[in-house]
């Protein structure tokens, strides 16, 4: 393994038994609601994770906290983030070296992709100059990030086993240098607006709400799969403090909030800035992602932020289809994701949002 890079090792502290507490309640009782509501069960691609589920699902049932906490201080480890925390399992990374070294160099590329992005570095033109980057000072070009960034870009506490570029500001994993690029993006979007109000539809381990928080929105809401939303409450509780993440079913509020997906029809009309979605809306049913768009529609004031795939690979969604089919939206930017080949970002003004529409 290169001896830039290591794995997160998550130190439980003195809030732990808290935020377990918190996480075990918070489960009991979205089980509750989706059996009050007749939430139907899972439909698409995630369909089939359920059994990856199946263990912690029972721990979380039997209220074992000792388990719980056991599993969530190394989630990253687990096949529980399979998907959305690093492009190699654990397992790979810590034994072969082959996978180790590809998953170096796609975190060394997403570092150079973000600095190219904060013009940071220069990106190279095949018609001038050298093509090829033969020697890259990690460190200098990550400090510079670090500069450029509006906002405190330090490593979350949480995502034990997560693998990353070792740095000043911490270890960074693939999934945290995304969320840094998505983060500055959104909150250029919101420098104008009088409200700063986000929400997040799946969103992974937690990370973009990690850095959302640190980057002065007012409220951030994360909505996502019961299982993979004890896994955020657990990340940003840990990372931001248990004081600043309120979970759906308690009493209180705090600066981020964690609720199950179908919460999100409940959201006051008109009530969130800025509504985000990546690298998720082509796998969810194409039912469900219709009417994520209808609620995007009605519960937006102002932007919805997509970075997607188009592949359409076994019919899975695109978001400008799904935004043509339902109208009320106004597409104002569409590119390249500086971050990933072959993703694309769009930023789309909701129409009859905010004052000025």
């Amino acid at each position: 393994m290169p001896n830039t890079f290591e794995f997160r090792v998550d130190d439980p502290g003195e809030d732990q038994a808290e935020i377990v507490d918190r996480l075990i309640g918070y489960y009991s009782y979205m089980k509750q609601e989706s059996r009050r509501r007749g939430i139907p069960n899972i439909q698409g691609m995630w369909a089939h994770y359920i059994n990856i589920f199946k263990e912690f699902d029972a721990a979380l049932s039997a209220r074992n906290a000792a388990e719980v906490s056991e599993t969530l201080s190394r989630i990253c480890t687990t096949k529980l983030v399979t998907g959305f925390a690093s492009y190699h399992s654990y397992t790979s990374i810590a034994h072969d070296r082959r996978a180790t070294m590809f998953e170096s160099y796609l975190t060394v590329d997403r570092v150079l992709s973000l600095a190219e992005s904060l013009g940071v570095a220069n990106p190279q033109c095949p018609f001038q100059g050298p093509s090829g980057y033969f020697e890259l000072d990690l460190e200098r070009l990550f400090e510079g990030i670090r500069q450029r960034a509006s906002f405190d870009i330090s490593a979350p506490k949480a995502g034990g086993g997560a693998f990353g570029l070792r740095t000043s500001a911490g270890i960074m994993s693939i999934s945290e240098i995304l969320a840094i690029y998505a983060a500055g993006r959104v909150s250029s979007l919101l420098l104008d607006t009088d409200q700063k109000t986000v929400c997040e539809i799946g969103g992974g381990l937690g990370t973009l709400a990690f850095y959302m928080a640190k980057a002065g929105a007012s409220f951030v809401t994360v909505a996502d799969l019961p299982i993979v939303s004890i896994i955020q409450g657990y990340y940003l509780m840990k990372s931001l403090g248990p004081g600043f993440v309120h979970l759906a079913g308690e009493a209180g509020s705090g600066t981020v909030r964690i609720i199950p997906y179908w919460e999100l029809d409940d959201l006051a009309d008109k009530s969130v800035s800025i509504f985000i979605n990546i690298d998720s809306m082509p796998e969810i049913d194409a039912d469900i992602a219709r009417h994520y768009i209808e609620l995007i529609n009605t519960k937006g004031r102002d932007f919805f932020f997509s970075i997607n795939h188009e592949t359409r690979v076994n019919n899975q969604n695109v978001v400008q289809d799904l935004i043509e089919d339902a109208g009320g939206f106004r597409r104002i930017r569409r590119s390249p994701h500086w971050m990933i080949r072959g993703h694309v970002e769009e930023v789309y003004k909701i129409r009859g949002g905010s004052p000025d529409e």
